[in-house]
């Protein structure tokens, strides 16, 4: 059986369709990051990555309520996210930027949040050229102290899901 008219299935490309606005807004040739003078540059595309987080995680609910599918697959989702460091991450960038303060556990057990960083280094070789910022859009949980790159994490995401679809064979 084929899902490709399923609500799923169209959420899915919508969301891929998203991440893929996401990278062109945030890689240019071999260089990553967002180069501008203005911090709101970066933060316009913090928020497409946002935007993004809270789409993907959200993809579970459409999964749960399409008619087309199985109910035992929809039962089956949140464990699989609880299972993914990378879902379970974009469970708690959504529910963080739900909510100011957290009353709930997170996933992960920590503070997941996004965050604009402008690069002391980078590809380009310094803070600044030509008044000319390199800013990179990071994962920042409380307890690691290696950020995660957000376009990295949202790739994970992609990945992840594919492997929920292929695992249950949700060919679209």
């Amino acid at each position: 059986m084929t899902y490709e008219n399923s609500d799923f299935a169209r959420k899915f490309r919508r969301i891929k369709r998203q991440y893929e606005k996401c990278r062109s807004s945030y890689v240019i040739g071999d260089q990553v990051g967002v180069f501008s003078q203005d911090r709101d540059d970066a933060e316009i595309v913090e928020q497409l990555f946002s935007d993004f987080f809270v789409q993907c995680y959200h993809l579970k609910d459409w999964i749960k309520e399409d008619k087309m599918l199985p109910a035992s697959i929809g039962l089956q989702v949140e464990n699989f996210i609880n299972n993914s460091r990378a879902l379970s991450l974009a469970a708690d960038i959504t529910n963080s930027e739900k909510h100011l303060i957290r009353k709930g556990q997170p996933r992960i057990g920590e503070k997941v949040r996004l965050h604009t960083a402008a690069n002391l280094s980078g590809p380009m070789g310094s803070f600044s050229i030509g008044g000319i910022y390199n800013f990179t859009i990071l994962v920042e949980t409380e307890k690691e102290h290696d950020p995660i790159d957000a376009l990295v994490l949202g790739s994970d995401c992609i990945s992840e899901w594919q492997k929920f679809i292929d695992l249950h064979n949700l060919n679209y």
